[in-house]
This record gives structure tokens, sequence and C-alpha cells, in this order.
């Protein structure tokens, strides 16, 4: 099977992302993210107008600041691109990684977001049922096919 490299903003936007912080982002931080006490992971969206919001209402590190996301190219000495990574608010760059089950993940030294399985039989319960709206400049075409 091959799978896409580069993530588009479409998919970007298509998809539910869990996030964990890791360790080395501090105690305070970490003991924020449920995962640390093995617990369902905190929920985000990136929106199209490239702003991120939370899933959940009770998300203990979302403070309702304006967090906002974009891509970011990075290139070597000899001028290619290295990669391809996404800029959350002012922190360090996220790499974009192709997972070999399909998943995208964002990584950085600090968190880490990876989109939840596309198949409803993977998907963990805590994502069932949760329905992403799509807006008219991610998804231009129309729901139902016009009649020609």
């Amino acid at each position: 099977m091959c799978l896409q490299v580069e993530l588009s903003p479409v998919e970007m936007c298509a998809r539910i992302w869990e996030m964990k912080v890791k360790p080395t982002c501090g105690p305070y931080w970490h003991s924020l993210d449920p995962t640390s006490r093995d617990e369902d992971p905190l929920l985000r969206r990136f929106q199209c107008d490239f702003s991120v919001t939370p899933m959940q209402d009770n998300d203990p590190i979302w403070g309702g600041q304006e967090s906002t996301w974009q891509f970011v190219t990075a290139k070597k000495s000899n001028g290619k691109q290295s990669g391809q990574y996404i800029r959350i608010n002012s922190w360090p760059q996220h790499r974009v990684v192709r997972l070999a089950d399909g998943r995208w993940r964002l990584d950085n030294y600090y968190a880490s977001y990876t989109t939840c399985p596309d198949q409803e039989e993977n998907t963990p319960p805590y994502v069932r049922g949760k329905k992403l709206e799509f807006c008219p400049r991610c998804n231009p075409e129309p729901a139902e096919k016009k009649e020609g």
C-alpha cells in the first residue's frame, strides 16, 4: 500500500488529534495530561482557519487562549526540503510523520499529536460518535451532487 507522505491542510483539518504531553515538558504540564495517569487523551481539532481548539469541555491544559497552527518548511544546507513541519503558536515545530498504519503524527521534544484511526472498528471509545463539521474552505464540494 502506498501512503501519502505529505500532510495537506484538508487532511490536517479532517482529523481528530490525540494530544500527549511528554515528561520533557516538565512535571507540572505532564501531570495535566490524562495519559500520564493511563486515562483517555486530550483531543484537539486543527481548524481550516489555522486555529486549534479543544474537543473536550474539561480540558485541564486549555485555558481559553488563542492557539494557531501553520505549515513550516525546513531546508537542508543544500537548499532541499528536509521534511514537513507544523508550528503551533510559537512553540518548537512538530515534525510530520506518516505511521505504518496510515495515521499521522506531529512530534517534537515536548508533545505529540496523533490522528485517531479512520476505521470505525479501530476507533477508541472516547472518539466514537464525535463528528467533524467541515467548512466550505476545507470541503468546497457540496454534500449532494448536483444533477447535470
